[in-house]
């Protein structure tokens, strides 16, 4: 009887010690834990595809390369167009008091900035002029938060303009971003792609 009455006894202390949320055994909820599965469902894909077909995961890996970069040229982009709108921003490439920006104040900036020796910026200073002719002509809108890539696929034109336009902002990036070698030489062979005739010829 004793025994029985000490067991009991044991018993509830033992329920009561269990009942308490330090041996609560449920586990915790993770918030996160979806997100650690497809990560690692997706680390395995990449690792059969990888396995299954080498050129594919290339292609693959090549893509999100260049995704990236034109992020991040999307990015230095905008940060220029910042910058170069500050206050002081038409003293510094001209000299000249505040005036309209219009496409021949950018054609003016280009050229003195080519005079300074400063051809990537004469480069871009062309192609704000670019853009805003055929602004004009009505075939693309200008906006500051836009990257020439982005005007690439919304520029108006016909398929030979547009693919000239595109390659131009091509070789726009190259020399900006890819830091391809800028010269007299270069810059004299550019200007020409920035004539705004060449893609929407004035009516």
């Amino acid at each position: 009887m004793m025994a029985s009455q000490q067991a009991d006894s044991l018993r509830r202390v033992l329920d009561r010690v269990f009942e308490s949320r330090a041996y609560d055994w449920v586990p915790d909820r993770d918030p996160w834990a979806w997100l650690r599965r497809a990560w690692s469902a997706f680390v395995l894909w990449l690792h059969d595809l990888e396995q299954a077909n080498p050129l594919g995961f290339r292609l693959l890996a090549y893509g999100a390369v260049l995704v990236l970069l034109l992020i991040v040229g999307h990015a230095i982009w905008i940060l220029v167009r910042t910058v170069r709108a500050g206050p002081h921003a038409s003293n510094t490439v001209t000299g000249t008091d505040e005036r309209a920006r219009d496409a021949a104040w950018y054609r003016q900036a280009a050229h003195d900035l080519a005079g300074a020796g400063r051809f990537r910026e004469a480069m871009e200073a062309d192609f704000q002029a670019l853009l805003l002719a055929l602004e004009e002509r009505a075939v693309l809108r200008v906006q500051a938060s836009t990257t020439p890539a982005e005007y690439a696929r919304q520029v108006r034109l016909s398929p030979d303009a547009s693919a000239a336009f595109t390659a131009t902002v091509n070789r726009l990036y190259g020399y900006l971003f890819a830091r391809w070698p800028c010269g007299p030489d270069e810059y004299a062979t550019w200007q020409p792609t920035t004539d705004p005739d060449r893609y929407a010829p004035a009516h």
